[in-house]
């Protein structure tokens, strides 16, 4: 009836809240030791119900659970699970793993090489090594319920076994008749299993573990069984006791705590399947409507770049017509330059459309191969004083070998010479600077006299659409930078910005040298 109303219990409690589930704990520890507590005190007033029986097969038979069920505890207990915090689920393991080795080497075997033999197991011989279990596994079990001390599974298990084997070594072939020290060994075991039992459901109340519910219920019962054993001493051998029979109780107590466990895992799997599967579908429904954006967009860019493109050629292409023709007036005249500077910066705008459509897509990429710095920084130089303003642009350069796409690099250095152009005052001078830096690296410079930029500013002004507060009055939208930047990165290299002394600004492209 007892483990008729705990079995009840097993699947409420893995929902319950930390107090119900405290409460239902120590009910079912109060439960367990009443029925345990009658059930000693009938065997006190009628011993005749004492069990003794001879059967070695029995013997064998219950040895042989005991172990197989004590194995499968602690492997399950021994897997990776968040509600086993990793210290007392060590101890726990390494004690599960010491009464399966006693019940083994102890138990198991002595039993089944006297049936095959057919000689009588010496009993006698093998009781001070199991006592000796007995006293690890409880320490084990107190260790687990302090948290102490704070070692690995690996070390635990390797420590217990070898003291396990130590004890066997050094304990049997002692016979001394048990009764000569009285009860005084059998106590110390006694108490160490209620402490562990004690110790185990207070950690059940805190995880939830139905597994050290279970082992707190199967500790409890092992405290009975080693008071029993010290009124009706384990003879070991042929013979069963009540004394094997509470510790069977024990055993069944901890495969019910091994297969709720199994259930609770199997449900925990099947819960985290089931949200894996909505996380890839909902991730599945984002990609695709993320797909549905990026398509969208790629679409209004198509269709702005063709419609902006085609008038602006126009618009482009009559006003150098116009401007050819002998001017009317200077009101004529200032019109007609606004629109031809309107013009170029429109088309300008839809050119870094595109660029930055390749950014985004991933088509931006760099060739890299052998490039003479000098020509291409004099190439630069023809191409800003193409540009409005007049300015004197002078090239000093090493004519050293730089690994570069001079496609793309050539595209981030006219970047930076129309930004010294735009910012600088007409007439200004502007300086190409090609220089090694160390044995490896070549430096690209650009010096202008412009409005400048504050030192707390260089990094903005490198990011997409970033700009410095002494550009605000020049029009710009802070692109031409982000792009130049992402272009020394796919150079293996890097670029910086810097006000320059007295007045003006220090962009510098570092690159690999050949």
């Amino acid at each position: 009836m007892a483990l008729q109303c705990l079995a009840s219990t097993t699947g409420s409690a893995l929902t319950a809240t930390p107090a119900q589930l405290g409460h239902t704990v120590r009910r079912d520890m109060v439960v367990t030791a009443v029925v345990l507590t009658v059930l000693f005190c009938v065997l006190a007033v009628l011993p005749g119900l004492q069990l003794a029986v001879d059967s070695p097969s029995a013997r064998v038979a219950l040895e042989a659970l005991r172990l197989c069920v004590v194995g499968f505890a602690a492997l399950i207990l021994g897997l990776p699970a968040e509600q086993h915090p990793s210290i007392a689920r060590n101890a726990f393991v390494a004690a599960l793993v010491v009464i399966a080795a006693a019940s083994a080497l102890l138990g198991v075997v002595p039993s089944v090489a006297a049936e095959i033999l057919g000689t009588t197991p010496a009993g006698v011989d093998r009781f001070y090594p199991w006592l000796a279990s007995r006293y690890i596994a409880g320490l084990l079990f107190v260790s687990a319920g302090l948290q102490w001390p704070r070692l690995s599974l690996r070390a635990y298990v390797v420590a217990s076994l070898l003291l396990l084997a130590a004890a066997e070594l050094a304990l049997f072939d002692v016979t001394a008749p048990r009764r000569a020290l009285g009860a005084s060994l059998e106590v110390p075991p006694l108490l160490l299993f209620a402490l562990g039992a004690w110790l185990a459901a207070r950690r059940a109340a805190r995880s939830g573990a139905p597994l050290e519910r279970w082992l707190a219920l199967a500790l409890l019962v092992g405290t009975f069984t080693q008071l029993q054993a010290i009124r009706q001493p384990e003879i070991l051998g042929s013979v069963v006791t009540t004394t094997d029979v509470l510790r069977m109780i024990s055993t069944l107590l901890l495969l019910i705590g091994a297969a709720s466990q199994v259930r609770q895992m199997s449900r925990d799997s099947v819960g985290t399947v089931h949200l894996q599967r909505r996380d890839l579908e909902e991730r599945d429904a984002l990609v695709n409507a993320l797909g549905g954006y990026v398509a969208r967009e790629e679409a209004f860019r198509a269709v702005v770049h063709h419609e902006l493109a085609t008038p602006v050629a126009t618009i482009r292409a009559y006003a150098h017509v116009l401007r050819s023709a002998p001017p009317a007036d200077d009101r004529w005249t200032n019109a007609l330059g606004g629109i031809v500077s309107e013009a170029e910066q429109l088309h300008a705008l839809i050119g870094r459309v595109d660029e930055l459509r390749d950014l985004e897509l991933g088509a931006f990429s760099c060739t890299l191969r052998p490039v003479r710095a000098l020509p291409l920084l004099r190439d630069i130089a023809r191409f800003a004083t193409t540009l409005s303003g007049q300015h004197h642009v002078h090239v000093r350069a090493d004519d050293l070998r730089i690994n570069a796409d001079p496609v793309r690099l050539g595209q981030a250095l006219r970047n930076v010479a129309a930004n010294a152009v735009r910012y600088s005052p007409d007439g200004g001078r502007i300086d190409l600077i090609g220089e090694a830096v160390g044995a490896d690296r070549y430096r690209l410079v650009v010096v202008d006299q412009g409005v400048g930029v504050d030192v707390d500013e260089t990094g903005a002004v490198l990011a997409f659409a970033g700009r410095g507060r002494n550009a605000a009055a020049v029009e710009g939208r802070g692109i031409g930078l982000f792009i130049a930047r992402r272009i020394a990165e796919a150079h293996n290299g890097h670029i910086d910005i810097e006000p320059n002394e007295p007045i003006g600004t220090r962009v510098s492209i570092e690159v690999e040298r050949r």
